[in-house]
């Protein structure tokens, strides 16, 4: 097999495929809250540390040098460096810094990771232990969040909403409608994740679902305008199979969870008192406001783990209930939405530099997906990992303009992931058919 600078590939050894599983495993368990934190999420820390380190010699320490890869690579580091200046000019405290800084670090360790096996294998090992990872955090994330928050089925929220979900989604969709095959365990996957997002009432993953859906008829329907191809099945099955799940769980929410069906309905209708949204809102307002307040942070940013605050005007809209100042207090968490925290952390240089990689990792992964389709490749099992990384990638997307993905560390991890193979996997996957 050749590798993507054309040189032979070697059989990678059981050694490796360990290492990257105990990698991608570490943060299985990871979980959100004060409770019994420290100890547990060192330890999780320290393994994934550890496995990194150990693949990194193993692969001899190989960094991109050439084409996309070098680009993703280097271009974060250039994030992570000029967010660290502006940390130390700034005074931003240690922990502040570590607990915001680490969640991208790990978005990069995690493409280093899947280069390094996509280079040298199919990437199915890889994606095995992500699988994996995903169906551990979505039953430990839905027990974790009823026992700790103390709350009943009438009154949870994203406390039982595992950051894999959209990913798990994407892998139990692509096996029940494309791949066909192991069914019933795809159809249980689906109907488990879908039955965590209705009972939790979080309308945010519902964007990552319809953002996977939309780009895959958008790929599908590009390719028969090119092609001149009739619509592929899969779609056929993805909407028989949508609509079907779509009036039976209507139909138990009816029957069985009136209550919970009411609160989709109110939450649905709240129009502009939406405090999630205006929260979103006032926290990218109140970040560009200081960014643009000192001409110094247009180079190097805030740093990452700076205070920003919401803008007084927005308390009537969240918060009426409290007082400006209390409201307008400094918050040193990540921001609600991706998008505008790498400007605020990093500056204009480099924090515009970290949003075109994740928008060249959108356009190279659609671009990705409609060959993918031209090719039928969804009858190849070898062509697997390659399909639920560009689909995972665009989950993680989607979920990054109701959420901040780099908030927590699963969530980027698994992005980095999905980046890292199909940027590595696409000569020996995708190239080896004709056009």
């Amino acid at each position: 097999m050749m590798g993507t600078d054309g040189t032979t590939q070697a059989r990678i050894s059981w050694y490796a495929i360990l290492l990257a599983s105990l990698f991608v495993l570490s943060f299985a368990f990871d979980f959100r809250g004060r409770v019994g934190g420290n100890f547990l999420q060192f330890m999780m820390a320290g393994l994934n540390s550890l496995a990194f380190i150990l693949l990194a010699f193993y692969f001899g320490m190989r960094l991109p040098l050439r084409r996309g890869a070098a680009f993703i690579f280097w271009g974060w580091l250039l994030y992570l460096l000029f967010g660290s200046i502006g940390a130390i000019v700034n005074g931003v405290p240690a922990g502040q810094f570590v607990r915001i800084i680490y969640p991208v670090i790990l978005f990069l360790e995690g493409f280093l990771v899947a280069w390094w096996m996509g280079r040298r294998s199919t990437g199915a090992g890889l994606v095995h232990a992500m699988i994996w990872t995903a169906v551990i955090s979505l039953v430990f994330t839905l027990w974790w969040g009823f026992y700790f928050s103390g709350r009943g089925t009438e009154r949870i929220r994203y406390e039982i909403i595992s950051p894999l979900i959209p990913f798990l989604l994407c892998v139990a969709a692509f096996d029940l409608a494309f791949a066909r095959r192991n069914r019933m365990v795809a159809l249980l996957l689906v109907t488990a994740t879908l039955g965590v997002i209705a009972l939790s009432v979080t309308r945010g993953m519902i964007l990552p679902i319809g953002m996977i859906v939309g780009v895959v008829v958008l790929a599908a329907i590009w390719n028969a305008l090119r092609g001149r191809k009739k619509v592929p099945s899969p779609l056929i099955r993805i909407a028989v199979w949508g609509a079907a799940l779509a009036v039976v769980g209507l139909g138990i929410g009816l029957l069985f969870a009136p209550d919970i069906l009411q609160r989709w309905v109110l939450r649905s209708l709240s129009g502009s008192s939406d405090v999630t949204f205006w929260t979103r809102v006032a926290a990218i307002s109140g970040q560009w406001d200081q960014l643009i307040a000192n001409p110094s942070a247009w180079l190097f940013g805030k740093g990452f783990g700076h205070s920003y605050y919401w803008p007084d005007n927005f308390a009537p809209l969240v918060a009426p209930d409290i007082s400006p100042s209390v409201f307008s207090a400094p918050k040193w968490y990540p921001g609600e939405f991706m998008w505008m925290t790498p400007l605020f952390y990093s500056g204009f240089i480099a924090g515009s530099v970290a949003i075109i990689i994740l928008l060249f990792g959108v356009v190279k992964a659609f671009g990705m997906l409609t060959r993918l389709f031209r090719h039928q490749t969804w009858k190849e099992p070898e062509c697997r990992p390659l399909w639920l990384a560009v689909l995972g990638f665009f989950a993680f997307i989607g979920l990054s303009f109701t959420a901040n993905p780099f908030i927590i560390r699963q969530a980027p991890l698994f992005m980095g992931l999905c980046m890292g193979l199909f940027v590595s996997l696409e000569w020996h996957v995708v190239h080896r058919h004709k056009n």
